[in-house]
């Protein structure tokens, strides 16, 4: 039980909390790199980057391809670099994926918290359980007197 709720806390903690953030034009600069990016131009194509560059009147998103490959009778999928060159004219908004480590760690206390109260709840044999000692109580031994 513990295991499991561990393996839990430390895959919400690695996945965290993110929001959507607009980058607004004026943000935009030649050589800017974002990381987890979202674009969407002007004809409604929406793309989705793990890289984004801008240059001076364009920007280059980059992305992983898995891409079929047979050689000798076998067959391998391998991840190709992708490079795919939109013009800053036809770019209608870009967004980014913000981390909230705030929001993570309060979610991440929380889950703790109630992990607790359950491995407490769950570790009671009875449910009047008030801390007492458990087991067979001790023999008492007559004095000599």
């Amino acid at each position: 039980m513990r295991r499991i709720g561990l393996i839990l806390l430390a895959l919400f903690v690695l996945i965290g909390c993110s929001r959507q953030v607009t980058v607004t034009p004026q943000d935009i600069r030649p050589g800017m790199d974002i990381k987890d990016a979202q674009v969407v131009t002007l004809d409604g194509y929406v793309y989705y980057f793990d890289r984004l560059v801008f240059e001076a009147d364009s920007l280059s998103g980059f992305n992983s391809v898995v891409e079929e490959k047979i050689e000798n009778g076998s067959i391998a999928y391998v991840d190709v670099p992708h490079v795919t060159r939109i013009p800053l004219a036809l770019v209608e908004s870009v967004q980014r994926r913000k981390r909230e480590m705030g929001q993570t760690m309060l979610y991440g206390a929380g889950l703790v918290g109630l992990g607790v109260i359950m491995i407490d709840l769950a570790s009671s044999d009875d449910p009047t359980y008030e801390s007492q000692p458990r087991g067979k109580p001790p023999i008492s031994v007559p004095d000599d007197n």
